[in-house]
C-alpha cells in the first residue's frame, strides 16, 4: 500500500493483508480524516476485489461497490474517482485466465 502524506511524501508499506490493517494505516496517516459508512464499505469491497481469486466473486464485489455509489451512471457522474477505480478493477477482471 502506498501512503501519501499532506506534504507529498510517499511511503510504501508491505504486508497489508487485511482491510482492518489498511484502515488503521489510513487513520494513522491521515490524522483527523473521516470516512463515511459508504466510503468505508466501498474501500473494503475494492480491497477484497483486488485480492479475490475467483473472477465471478471479484466482479460481484465491484458491482456491489457501484451499487453503494448509487449505480453505475450515478457513480460516473458524481463519484468520478471512485468509479474510475472500480472500472479499472472490472477491466482487469476480463483479462484474468486468458493467454496473451
Amino acid at each position: 500500500v502506498e501512503v501519501a502524506s499532506k506534504d507529498g511524501q510517499r511511503n510504501v508499506v508491505n504486508a497489508v493483508l487485511t482491510f482492518k490493517t489498511m484502515e488503521k494505516l489510513f487513520y494513522d496517516s491521515a490524522q483527523g480524516a473521516e470516512l463515511s459508512d459508504t466510503q468505508r464499505k466501498v474501500a473494503q469491497l475494492k480491497f477484497e476485489a483486488r485480492r479475490e481469486k475467483l473472477p465471478e466473486t471479484r466482479l460481484a464485489k465491484v458491482e456491489e461497490a457501484f451499487g453503494l455509489l448509487g449505480g453505475f451512471e450515478r457513480a460516473l457522474k458524481n463519484r468520478t474517482k471512485s468509479a474510475s477505480h472500480l472500472l479499472v478493477l472490472r477491466a482487469q477482471n476480463f483479462g484474468k485466465g486468458e493467454e496473451e
